[in-house]
C-alpha cells in the first residue's frame, strides 16, 4: 500500500504535490510481512501520483516479476498460481499482484468472500502504518524540511519501526488518531490472465472457507 506523509512542497511545485485528500505530500510506497515488519520501501514521489503509476514507476514491479516467485505455487485445477502481492483497487491487477474486485451492490458471493478474504490479509499493512506513526508522531504532521532530508528521515522511521518490532516494542494504541476518510482513485489495468487467476482464486475460497 502507499501512504501520504504531508510535507511543506519545493516552491515552485507546489501542484505536483497537492494530493486528492488536499494537502501536499510525499508517497511512501511499502510492503509489509505478516509480523508488520516493512520489506521493501519506495519514498520520496510527489503527492500527486496515483499508487498504481508509482509501483509501476518502482524496482517493485521489476523484483516481483523474478522467477524465484514463480517457484511458490497453489495449483487449483490445471491452473498455477504463484507467489504474488496483494493490494488494493489502487493498483493494476495482474499474475504478479492481486486486488479486490470493484464493489458493487447486489455483489456475486464468489466475489464477496474472495474481497473479505483480500482485506483480511491486507489489513496488515494499514496496520503496520498506523503503528510506524504512532511510534514516529512526526509523521502525523507536517515535515517542513529540505526534501532530500524529508526523504531520510522517513527512511528512518520506517527501518526503526522494524528494530522496534523485533525489540518487541509496544506501542499507544491510545493515542492513534483516526484519519477522515478519502475515496481513493481506482485502477482500471488488468490482464486477462490475471482476472482467470482471480476468478480461480474465488472458486479456491469457497471450497475452503476460513
Amino acid at each position: 500500500d502507499g501512504t501520504h506523509i504531508a510535507i511543506q512542497p519545493p516552491y515552485g511545485e507546489e501542484t505536483d504535490y497537492f494530493n486528492y485528500k488536499k494537502f501536499h505530500s510525499v508517497i511512501a510506497l511499502a510492503v509489509v510481512n505478516s509480523n508488520l515488519k516493512f520489506t521493501y520501501l519506495n519514498v520520496g514521489a510527489p503527492g500527486r501520483c496515483n499508487d498504481a503509476s508509482v509501483y509501476n514507476r518502482s524496482t517493485l514491479a521489476e523484483i516481483i516479476r523474478n522467477p524465484i516467485y514463480s517457484q511458490h505455487r497453489l495449483t487449483i485445477g490445471q491452473i498455477d498460481i504463484q507467489a504474488h502481492l496483494v493490494g488494493d483497487s489502487a493498483f493494476p491487477l495482474s499474475q504478479h499482484l492481486m486486488k479486490p474486485f470493484p464493489e458493487r451492490l447486489p455483489m456475486p458471493q464468489n466475489q464477496s468472500i474472495f474481497n473479505y478474504r483480500l482485506s483480511y490479509c491486507r489489513c496488515t499493512v494499514e496496520r503496520a502504518f498506523g503503528h510506524l506513526k504512532n511510534r514516529f508522531r512526526l509523521l502525523h504532521k507536517k515535515l517542513e524540511f529540505d526534501l532530500d532530508h524529508i526523504k531520510l528521515i522517513i527512511k528512518a522511521a520506517f527501518i526503526l519501526h522494524n528494530i522496534c518490532v523485533d525489540a518487541r516494542d509496544s506501542v499507544e494504541i491510545e493515542w492513534n488518531q483516526t484519519p477522515p476518510m478519502h475515496k481513493k482513485p481506482a485502477c482500471p489495468i488488468q490482464t486477462t490472465t490475471a482476472t482467470r487467476l482471480r476468478d480461480e482464486m474465488c472458486q479456491y475460497f469457497i471450497q475452503n472457507p476460513l
